[in-house]
C-alpha cells in the first residue's frame, strides 16, 4: 500500500493585481489528480469551490478576490493594495502516484522596488507553498516547538 500524506496547498497572493491561476495540478505522464480547477469555478464568486481564505493577525487589510473570465479563461482574481493573504485547499494525494505539481498564474504591476534580500522591501507577486502533514511522535522536540509556534504566529 503506498504512503499516503496530507498535503495542504497554499497559495499566497501578496500585492497581486491579477493571478491567472486556471489550474494546480499535481501530474505524471498521463495520470493527473486536479486539485484547484477554478476554470469551472462560478462566475463572480469569491471563492473558488473548496478554497479558504487565509488571513495574517498583523496585517489588517487582505487581499480581494474573485471568479473571473478574461480572454475566454476563467480565473481567480486578486487584488492587493497594500494588503496581504492567500487562499488555501486541504488535499490528499499520494504523492508516489502523482510527484509534479503543475501551476500558472499571470501578474501584473510588479513592485519596482521590491527586493527580497530586505526586510523593509520584501513584497512578492504571487507565491505557491506545498505544506505535508506529519506525524509529531516522529519528530524531534525543537521541531515540534518550530511547528507549534508556526502555528500560533499563522
Amino acid at each position: 500500500m503506498l504512503m499516503r500524506k496530507t498535503i495542504r496547498v497554499a497559495l499566497i497572493l501578496l500585492t497581486l493585481s491579477m493571478a491567472d491561476a486556471s489550474c494546480l495540478v499535481w501530474a505524471q505522464l498521463a495520470l493527473a489528480e486536479v486539485v484547484g480547477r477554478f476554470s469551472v469555478s462560478t462566475m463572480g464568486a469569491v471563492l473558488p469551490e473548496g478554497w479558504k481564505p487565509l488571513t495574517f493577525k498583523k496585517i489588517p487589510t487582505q487581499t480581494k478576490y474573485e471568479v473571473i473570465t478574461e480572454s475566454g479563461v476563467t480565473m481567480v482574481k486578486a487584488i492587493s493594495e497594500a494588503s496581504a493573504s492567500g487562499l488555501t485547499k486541504a488535499v490528499r494525494i499520494d504523492l508516489k502516484e502523482f510527484p509534479i505539481v503543475r501551476w500558472r498564474w499571470k501578474v501584473e504591476n510588479l513592485l519596482q522596488k521590491s527586493d527580497a534580500t530586505r526586510k523593509d522591501r520584501e513584497d512578492y507577486p504571487a507565491r505557491r507553498y506545498t505544506t505535508f502533514e506529519y506525524d509529531p511522535d516522529k519528530v524531534s522536540v525543537g521541531k515540534t516547538l518550530k511547528y507549534k509556534a508556526g502555528q500560533a504566529l499563522f
